[in-house]
């Protein structure tokens, strides 16, 4: 009832836009904006004449920055995507989030589900053996949690260590057989290995349990090729385009 169409949503967001610039421009300010996706899409595309597709809407990271200049007359003299400033903030987010960790198991120090968060953090941030270290200690509690296997995992594939990831994530998949990401990276692995056929194997699981996961038809489709059956990479491949 309350909604609007996007030739609406542009008239707004042009009136808006024209008021802050005509407000602020002669006082020599730095404003920041922050709007959802759909608006910063219009913002790009129809007042700063920059393409943006359904792709780069797809595509942009939360939270994504743009810094751009005015002239007098409300003209873009600059314009650019701060991904600097984006990686600066997604750091701080984990960094946060770590702290976080941190002080919920200085109170209850043996929660797994903390545990596995702040393992993930880790893994994120590069920290891979700190990231084990907290693993294995969880796991001395609960030796078959998920998240902990699951990290454990993700730990091990980052450095390499395609064999263990291996032996974690069929381990991992004994105690719970729907976790489409568990069979992915084991497909990834076996790919890593040459293993084509255990891979397409894994690879087909996780596509079962996760059908919109383009990942897995994307190396499916290289396994397949690898194995030199053309016509399922070609599907596989077709598959891939055709998810969103």
């Amino acid at each position: 009832e309350n909604g609007s169409s996007q030739s609406d949503h542009v008239e707004q967001i042009k009136v808006e836009l024209n008021k802050i610039l005509n407000d602020f421009y002669e006082k020599d300010y730095n404003l920041i904006l922050v709007s959802h996706g759909n608006s910063i899409g219009i913002i790009l595309k129809y007042f700063l004449n920059q393409k943006f597709t359904f792709d780069d809407w797809k595509s942009i990271s939360m939270p994504d920055m743009y810094s751009v200049s005015f002239d007098e007359n409300n003209k873009v003299i600059d314009f650019q995507r701060d991904v600097e400033g984006i990686e600066k903030r997604k750091v701080g987010d984990m960094i946060g989030a770590l702290t976080a960790t941190d002080e919920y198991l200085k109170t209850d120090p043996n929660n797994a589900d903390v545990l596995s968060q702040k393992a993930e953090l880790l893994v994120n941030m590069g920290q891979i053996d700190s990231a084990l270290k907290v693993v294995e200690y969880g796991r001395r509690f609960y030796p078959d949690h998920v998240g902990l296997q699951f990290n454990k995992a993700l730990g091990l594939v980052q450095q390499n260590r395609i064999p263990e990831a291996v032996l974690t994530l069929k381990e991992l998949l004994k105690t719970r057989q729907n976790v489409f990401s568990a069979h992915y990276y084991l497909g990834y692995c076996y790919a890593q290995q040459g293993q084509y056929s255990l891979a397409v194997e894994s690879l087909n699981e996780a596509i079962k349990y996760s059908p919109r996961f383009k990942p897995a038809y994307t190396l499916a489709a290289q396994c397949y090729q690898a194995l030199g059956q053309n016509e399922n990479a070609q599907r596989y491949q077709e598959a891939a385009a055709r998810v969103q």
